[in-house]
């Protein structure tokens, strides 16, 4: 059975959400909007449907509907930071840096560093990965810890030196295939086209054929002079698209979820190595 796409009002930006239904009615598939205001995640209400139901939304709705509701949602524990160094080792843009708890850090163990690269270790995004000054970092820990979004003294951070990067790009790989992609920064400035170099689908190819999280995701790639690393995997359903073909990606995870045979959606989240 064709699946149905529940998508989060303001998920990530006006211009997806609205992408995403001129694509879904495109491919004469149904959606459902939801109103759920930030952080109201308790009791996501049902959606009116007997088939399939695959989420998008921000991060935080994501994971509660992953705890909550039998949909198509392959969000999973493997989507960590740690886990993919550990899986992929140097190709992980940041395998040099440190995991520890948010209590943990401490600016005399990088004193030599003029600027840290400091992010959450998992993917609900407790909070936006940035480039601060170790000490400021501490200050701002204060700030971010008294806004009750979910991140306190033992949330596992990544800290690792801060580094010029040239250019990213998004890439979108579905069963082991990649979809589309585009880029979305160039110079550490954003920089949005429906762009994608042959030498990153190759590099995507390569390295998820040694490890990836989930039967679908996005896979963020990085240009630093003339070598390609990830700078992170990411959970598809709450991937914002930048330039890339919504409609292709679109079609690919429908085409997917309308496959599918087993009929317990949360006990296939996972599929770690996938032939090719």
């Amino acid at each position: 059975m064709k699946p149905l796409w529940a998508i989060q009002k303001f998920a990530v930006n006006d211009d997806d959400s609205k992408g995403m239904v001129d694509a879904i009615t495109s491919l004469g598939l149904s959606y459902h909007i939801l109103e759920i205001p930030p952080f109201s995640y308790d009791n996501i209400s049902p959606v009116d449907y007997d088939g399939p139901v695959i989420p998008y939304g921000g991060t935080k709705f994501i994971d509660a509907i992953k705890n909550q509701k039998g949909w198509f949602c392959v969000f999973n524990d493997d989507f960590r930071y740690s886990l993919a160094v550990e899986k992929l080792g140097y190709r992980m843009f940041n395998s040099d840096g440190k995991f520890m708890r948010m209590k943990d850090f401490s600016p005399s163990v990088f004193k030599d560093q003029e600027h840290l690269f400091i992010r959450p270790d998992k993917d609900i995004k407790e909070f936006a990965g940035n480039v601060i000054k170790p000490y400021d970092f501490m200050q701002w820990k204060v700030q971010i810890e008294a806004k009750g979004w979910g991140v306190n003294e033992d949330t596992d951070i990544l800290v690792a030196p801060a580094s010029r990067i040239d250019e990213e790009w998004r890439v979108y790989v579905v069963d082991g295939k990649v979809i589309d992609g585009s880029r979305y920064r160039m110079d550490h400035y954003q920089s949005i086209i429906h762009e994608l170099p042959d030498n990153v689908i190759s590099y995507v190819y390569a390295s998820i054929r040694v490890w990836q999280p989930a039967p679908f995701f996005v896979m963020d790639v990085c240009r630093v002079s003339d070598s390609l690393s990830i700078l992170e995997i990411g959970d598809l359903h709450s991937a914002g698209f930048y330039a890339s073909d919504k409609t292709k990606i679109i079609k690919a995870v429908s085409d997917y979820v309308e496959n599918f045979k087993e009929t317990s959606y949360p006990h296939i989240i996972k599929r770690n190595i996938i032939p090719l």
